[in-house]
């Protein structure tokens, strides 16, 4: 029989039992293979088509929710400031790996709410992560020797596979309040074993990231813990600051490092290049230059980077100042208040309070960090935006 309502249905000609029954059949293959898609993002975190595989989630959203338009709003006008950039075409090149990046995340994360599959692909990640961090640690101090210079107190430092202790460490300081989440309940979605891996990931990652000895890491993660443990029943959470505390104590390393950061070569080095670019900033306010033509100045061989470290800084050399508007507003509106309203009636969950801290710790990164420089990191921020997602 052929149905003649409206729906998916009428259009493909189709029985819309046999529809939905298809339909549910093609969502289970996706939740069988969620995982693995997830740990192939981690497993290949700079190759932007890897994060492919999740563009046909966007097919289960039953509808377009009020983030989701905030999203195509960010994405409408990366591509409106790349037409009307100084460098056009060559400032489109870098839209299609952009908004692959972000619109996977977001069908990635709002497919996640409620479900543990993303659990099952994050843990095993993090979990190897941890413990190549700690082989790294262990067997090859220094490494490489440009991350612990002879005057830097750091005896080494744990750079990762993206040989970057800063893009590690923000990783690292991603997951932190998300694990602990997890470990104090993550809303009944976890079994108690894997509340129970959750936490001893918590704990692993504490001393990892004390191993990248990136202050800009350190403050992400300090920014998401206080957070955290900053609401009510916080007292008991409060508990686990003091680890990271006693660590500074015991270890000289870490303690000489937190010394005026603003004083070291490393900040004077980021001013300058702050300074350096504010002419484009200057030339060309609303659009930017784009990513292309900015990353090509920074790689200079008088420069040697390929980002600006400071998140807003690069948003306005990028896309312009509206960009950084937009941003603000997309943080205001779809983190921030409602957050605040549910936290204000009692009904933030451990989960939403873990990735909003998560969240919120980025942002604080930002301010001495391109935290989009990795896709992975990329891919994360929009993937927890999506799971805080309501619908």
């Amino acid at each position: 029989m052929r149905w003649e309502g409206g729906g998916p249905g009428r259009w493909l000609g189709r029985d819309p039992a046999l529809f939905e029954q298809e339909k549910g059949q093609w969502v289970s293959y996706w939740e069988r293979f969620f995982p693995v898609m997830l740990l192939m993002v981690f497993l290949l975190p700079v190759d932007p088509f890897s994060f492919l595989c999740f563009l046909p989630g966007l097919f289960l959203l039953p509808a377009v929710s009020p983030r989701l338009r905030g999203v195509f709003f960010w994405l409408l006008w990366t591509l409106l400031s790349r037409l009307w950039g100084p460098f056009f075409p060559a400032g489109l090149l870098d839209f299609l790996p952009e908004s692959i990046i972000v619109l996977a995340a977001y069908a990635a994360g709002w497919y996640s709410r409620g479900k543990r599959s993303w659990w099952q692909g994050a843990m095993p990640a993090i979990a190897l992560i941890l413990f190549l961090s700690f082989v790294q640690a262990y067997a090859a101090p220094p490494y490489p020797r440009a991350w612990a210079s002879p005057v830097d107190p750091a005896p080494f430092r744990v750079t990762g596979a993206g040989l970057n202790p800063n893009t590690t460490g923000l990783l690292l300081a991603f997951f932190l309040p998300v694990f602990l989440a997890g470990w104090e309940g993550a809303d009944g979605v976890l079994t108690k074993r894997e509340r129970y891996v959750a936490g001893v990931l918590f704990l692993l990652a504490l001393p990892a990231l004390a191993f990248t000895f990136s202050r800009t890491a350190w403050a992400a993660a300090l920014t998401a813990l206080l957070f955290y443990v900053g609401s009510k029943k916080g007292g008991r959470r409060a508990r686990w600051l003091f680890l990271p505390l006693l660590a500074v104590l015991l270890f000289p390393a870490l303690r000489q490092r937190l010394q005026v950061p603003w004083q070291s070569s490393t900040f004077q080095y980021r001013w300058r290049l702050w300074q350096e670019t504010l002419v484009f900033m200057k030339k060309y306010p609303l659009t930017g230059v784009g990513k292309p033509v900015l990353a090509s100045f920074l790689q200079a061989p008088s420069r040697g980077v390929s980002h600006l470290h400071n998140h807003y800084w690069q948003l306005i050399a990028e896309k312009g100042l509206p960009a950084l508007f937009i941003f603000g507003w997309l943080v205001d509106t779809y983190l921030w208040r409602p957050f605040v309203r549910k936290n204000q009636r009692g009904r933030v969950s451990c989960l939403e309070r873990g990735v909003t801290a998560a969240l919120l710790g980025q942002l604080v990164a930002g301010l001495a960090e391109s935290i989009w420089a990795s896709p992975l990191l990329q891919f994360l921020f929009w993937f927890g935006f999506a799971l805080l997602d309501g619908g």
